[in-house]
């Protein structure tokens, strides 16, 4: 993923994060809002409320190993 597409993520995140302190949507609407599965929606919602909008930046993908 390109610094550009986690960059595009990372703003999407951060426009959810502000629909989860409006209160006003469920997490199914806001993943038809977004084109995106509810399940995603859920498991940022929790990431939002344990570590707040820090906790749903977009992180470099993990190196493997090639042994």
């Amino acid at each position: 993923m390109t610094a550009a597409e986690r960059a595009r993520r990372e703003a999407l995140r951060r426009e959810v994060a502000g629909l989860f302190e409006q209160g006003c949507l469920s997490d199914a609407q806001i993943g038809r809002r977004f084109r995106v599965s509810r399940m995603s929606v859920n498991r940022w919602r929790r990431a939002w409320q344990t570590g707040g909008t820090a906790a749903l930046a977009s992180r470099a993908p993990v190196a493997r190993n090639a042994s």
